[in-house]
């Protein structure tokens, strides 16, 4: 019986090094593919999760009530600039609403339920959906399962009991830096509740308000760590008349 010699040994190494090689240069390519892709779906359920919650939240823009429409009570939304991107505030009234108890004896005081709570300076709207009116709230009375608001300024009509209290929400959306750094977030914050982060790596986001066909156009950059194949999302959204 013959062994193998030197020579044929380091050839079937070699051989087996180049196998190897070849093997593990395909697992990695194969792989950073499949991040790619995955970064890539992730990207889209991203975008495509923000568009809905921004639509539902637009559709809802300049809601007041049952009241009778009256588009200059507040504004639907407002845009700014914040960190060299635009900011979107969304005005509505919470659907988590209060019902007048007793009719009212003056201009300044409703009596109303005692739960959802409300809160000293809150911003509210009250509607008996014939009329519609804005106010704040300067104090709060709880008395027999009751709370008697307290308004800064008199309303124009005595409400009878069952008409609606509703506080309004200004819904701000923004992109600041994340807690993830060097990232940058979309944001989100309700009147002066504390910011909560919606989806990491949006750098920017550009909106644009069309007044005469009440309708938003919303454009996404992200950031280029997370913009593999994807670098800009867009939305139009109809608002609610």
């Amino acid at each position: 019986m013959s062994g193998l010699t030197l020579l044929e040994l380091l050839i079937a190494c070699s051989l087996s090094l180049v196998l190897i090689i070849s093997l593990t240069a395909s697992y990695l390519t194969a792989y950073q593919a499949q991040q790619i892709q995955s970064a890539f779906v992730t990207q889209q359920e991203q975008a495509t999760l923000v568009i809905q919650r921004l639509n539902l939240i637009l559709r809802s823009a300049g809601y007041h009530g049952c009241g009778a429409s009256n588009d200059r009570l507040y504004p639907k939304i407002e845009i700014k600039q914040i960190n060299h991107s635009d900011s979107l505030t969304v005005w509505q009234a919470s659907h988590n609403r209060v019902t007048v108890m007793d009719n009212m004896k003056n201009f300044y005081s409703i009596r109303v339920e005692p739960e959802p709570h409300l809160s000293i300076g809150d911003q509210i709207l009250i509607s008996d959906c014939e009329t519609v009116e804005m106010g704040q709230v300067r104090e709060i009375v709880f008395e027999k399962n009751q709370q008697i608001l307290l308004l800064s300024q008199p309303l124009n009509k005595l409400y009878q009991r069952y008409a609606e209290v509703s506080k309004i929400a200004k819904i701000t959306f923004f992109v600041s830096e994340s807690h993830k750094k060097p990232f940058y977030a979309l944001y989100q914050q309700i009147n002066a509740q504390p910011k909560q982060e919606w989806v990491t790596g949006i750098k920017k986001i550009n909106i644009h308000y069309d007044h005469d066909h009440n309708s938003v156009a919303i454009q996404l950059t992200f950031s280029p760590n997370f913009s593999f194949l994807v670098k800009h999302w867009y939305s139009y959204v109809a608002l609610r008349n």
